[in-house]
C-alpha cells in the first residue's frame, strides 16, 4: 500500500515538502507529493515566479507530481510537454477542485458539468501529449450516480492512475465522503485507483484494511459476549431503517428491469407482496422466488418465451474456478460498507426465526452465521491475469507503453480504436452492455456504429443499405428479434452478443479479437457463437479468443497463450499438451 500527500494550495508548497521529506523520510515518506495546481497561460508564456514552485532544483529528493487545472485540451497538452522538458514524468489533471471561483470558469470539478466537453478535452490531451497522465476527479456535480457516465469516459483513456474523491462538486468538503459509491464503482475502473477524502493519516487508512474481517470480529464478539451485545448495538430501530435503505438503493435496478415488460413486472411484484403478507411457513421465506415463478409462467402462456437455453442446459454442472490473488488494496475501503450487510444479516436471521418458529440465533448460533458470511466474502473476489488489458492495448483502447504490434509481418502504430479498425482489427469487448452496445438504440444503429461514415449520403443515412446489412447478419447469425427497430437492451444476452459481432464484422476485419465471447449467455446461444467463430476461422479470418472457460479454449483454438500477472507465461502449440490441467498448471506458475 502506498499513500500520497494531497495538494493543498498555500500549505503543501515546496518548503513544506522539503521539511516533510527531511523529518518524515523513508520508510514513512509518501510515495509521491502532489504539487498544488497550476493553470497553463493562454499566451503559452511561462511565468518564472509561478514555475519556481516546480523547479526541480527546489524539490530535490521529493517525488513531486505537478497538477494542471485547465479546460482547453490543446493548451493542457502543451503545458504537459513543457513539464516534461523540466524532467517531470507524470502529470496530473485536476477535475476535482470544487471551489466556486474555479468551477465558474469551467475548470476543476466544473469540467464534469458537460461530459461532451470533457470527452473532447481528454481526446485532445491524450492524442497530443506523451507519457503518463493521471487524473483526480469527483463523483459528479450533484449526484454520485453521475460517475457511471464519467468513469466510462475515463476508462476509454490511457490514464495511468485515477484519484477519486468520493464527493460531488456541490458538497465542497462538507458531509461524509461517499465510500459506498467508491466501493460500487471501484471494480469498474480499468486503471490503478487512489482514494482521496477524509483520510489525513496512515492510521486512518489502515483502519479501512479489511472487509470480511468485520464479519469475523462480529462473530467472535457474539461468541464471547452472547447475543445481547448485538441487541444493544443493533436494536430493531437501527436494523429496520438500514434494511429499508438497502431496499430503496436497489429500487433503480428493479425499475430498469421492469421497463422490459411492465405487465410481467407488476404481476411478479403483486405475487411477491401477496405471498409475503398471506403465506405461511416455507413460502413466506421465498416471496421473490414465487414472484419470479409466476412471472415465468405468465411469460410462457402469453408471450414468446425462449426456453431453448433451459432445454439444452446440462442437468449437473460446476462453475469455472480461477485461482485468486490476494491483495489488500481493493478491500481497504470496505469496512464501513460492510457494516450495512452485517446489520442486514442480523435482520434476516430474526425474520427467519419468526417465519420458522425456531431460534437460529441460538442454534446454530448468530456467531456461526456471521462467520459463514465472512468466509463467503473472503472467497468471492477474483483477480484477472491482464488478458483484457492486453487486448485493449492491441485495439488502441489503452496506450502501449512497451513492445510492438505486428500483423502479417507489418509493424502497426495503433493509438486509438479508429487506428485499429483502419488496420482491419475488430474487438468484441468483454462487457457487451457497457462497451459493445448502445442499449437504448435500435439494431439499425448498433449494427452500423463502425461504418456510419460509409452509410451517409448527402447528409442522410442510407436506410436501405442499413437494412441490407442488418438482414444479412440476422440471417447469418440467426438473431431473434421482432423487428430491426427493437432496442438492443431488450434482446437476450446471446442475441446481444450476435449484434456486437455483426457490428464488428461490418468493417470486414482481418483480425477479430473476442474477449469472453460467451459470458452471460445461455447454452444454446453459446453453441451458436462457437459455430460462428469456427465458420469465421474457416473463411480465413484470424481470431483471438480470450476466455476463462478452459473447455471453450481447448475446443476452439489451435494455439493457447497462457497469461498470469500481466505476462504471457506459456504458448502451447501441441494439441496433446492442450489440457485443462496443463493450462491451469502454467497459469499458476507450476511450469515454465
Amino acid at each position: 500500500m502506498n499513500y500520497y500527500t494531497a495538494p493543498m494550495e498555500g500549505l503543501t508548497d515546496r518548503i513544506w515538502r522539503q521539511a516533510h521529506q527531511r523529518w518524515f523520510g523513508a520508510p514513512g515518506a509518501p510515495a509521491r507529493y502532489y504539487a498544488p495546481f497550476i493553470s497553463p497561460p493562454e499566451n503559452r508564456v511561462l511565468i518564472k515566479k509561478k514555475m519556481a514552485e516546480l523547479d526541480p532544483a527546489a524539490n530535490p529528493g521529493a517525488p513531486v507530481i505537478p497538477q494542471l487545472l485547465a479546460k482547453d485540451g490543446a493548451l493542457a497538452a502543451w503545458m504537459i510537454g513543457e513539464l516534461r522538458k523540466m524532467g517531470y514524468t507524470e502529470v496530473n489533471l485536476n477535475f476535482g477542485c470544487p471551489s466556486g471561483t474555479v468551477t465558474a470558469k469551467g475548470k476543476g470539478a466544473g469540467m464534469l458539468r458537460d461530459l461532451s466537453k470533457l470527452e473532447v478535452f481528454l481526446d485532445e490531451v491524450f492524442s497530443q501529449a506523451e507519457g503518463p497522465i493521471s487524473v483526480k476527479t469527483r463523483l459528479g456535480v450533484t449526484s454520485p450516480e453521475e460517475f457511471e457516465a464519467i468513469l466510462d469516459l475515463y476508462d476509454r483513456c490511457p490514464i495511468c492512475e485515477l484519484t477519486i474523491h468520493p464527493r460531488v462538486m456541490r458538497q465542497l468538503y462538507r458531509g461524509e465522503a461517499d465510500r459506498a459509491a467508491f466501493a460500487k464503482y471501484l471494480p469498474h475502473c480499468r486503471m490503478p485507483v487512489c482514494y482521496n477524502g477524509d483520510i489525513t493519516t496512515p492510521a486512518q487508512l489502515k483502519a479501512l484494511e479489511a472487509d470480511a474481517l468485520v464479519y469475523f470480529v462480529m462473530s467472535a464478539l457474539v461468541k464471547w459476549q452472547g447475543v445481547r451485545v448485538i441487541e444493544r448495538l443493533f436494536p430493531p430501530v437501527v436494523i429496520g431503517p438500514v434494511i429499508i435503505l438497502i431496499g430503496l438503493s436497489l429500487a433503480g435496478t428493479g425499475v430498469n428491469m421492469a421497463k422490459e415488460n411492465w405487465v410481467l413486472a407488476l404481476l411478479s411484484l403483486v405475487t411477491a407482496v401477496v405471498v409475503s403478507m398471506k403465506a405461511k411457513g416455507l413460502l413466506k421465506l421465498i416471496p421473490i422466488f414465487c414472484g419470479i415463478i409466476v412471472g415465468y409462467l405468465a411469460a410462457w402462456l402469453f408471450y414468446d418465451l425462449d426456453l431453448s437455453g433451459v432445454r439444452d442446459a446440462a442437468w449437473i454442472g460446476l462453475p469455472q474456478f480461477v485461482f485468486p490473488k490476494f491483495s489488500w488494496e481493493p478491500i481497504l475501503f470496505m469496512i464501513p460498507v460492510a457494516i450495512a450487510p452485517v446489520i442486514e444479516h442480523i435482520g434476516d436471521v430474526y425474520v427467519v426465526n419468526t417465519v420458522t418458529g425456531k431460534d437460529f440465533v441460538k442454534d446454530p448460533g448468530l456467531h456461526r452465521t456471521l462467520l459463514g458470511d465472512g468466509l463467503a466474502c473472503c472467497f468471492a473476489g477474483l483477480v484477472g491475469a491482464g488478458r483484457t488489458e492486453l487486448m485493449d492495448a492491441i485495439f488502441g483502447v489503452d496506450k502501449v507503453l512497451s513492445g510492438s504490434i505486428e500483423l502479417n509481418g507489418k509493424k502497426l502504430h495503433i493509438h486509438s480504436p479508429k487506428d485499429a479498425m483502419n488496420h482491419k482489427i475488430a474487438l468484441v469487448p468483454e462487457e457487451r452492455k457497457r462497451n459493445g452496445l448502445v442499449l437504448i438504440q435500435d439494431l439499425y444503429f448498433n449494427t452500423s456504429l463502425c461504418i456510419f461514415d460509409q452509410l451517409i449520403k448527402f447528409g442522410r443515412i442510407d436506410r436501405k443499405r442499413q437494412e441490407e446489412i442488418m438482414t444479412y447478419y440476422k440471417d447469418k447469425f440467426k438473431i431473434k428479434t421482432p423487428s430491426f427497430n427493437q432496442m438492443a437492451g431488450n434482446l437476450s444476452g446471446g442475441n446481444q452478443q450476435k449484434v456486437v459481432l455483426s457490428k464488428e464484422l461490418s468493417v470486414n476485419p482481418m483480425l477479430l479479437i473476442l474477449d469472453e465471447p460467451t459470458r452471460g449467455i445461455d447454452v444454446g446461444a453459446k453453441a451458436e457463437i462457437y459455430r460462428i467463430i469456427s465458420d469465421l476461422a474457416a473463411e480465413g479470418m484470424s481470431v483471438i479468443c480470450v476466455s476463462s472457460e478452459l473447455p471453450e479454449i481447448i475446443n476452439l483454438c489451435h494455439r493457447v497463450c497462457v497469461m498470469a500477472n500481466g505476462k504471457i507465461v506459456k504458448i502451447i502449440d501441441d494439441p496433446a499438451e492442450m489440457t485443462q490441467n496443463r493450462i491451469m498448471e502454467y497459469a499458476l506458475g507450476g511450469k515454465s
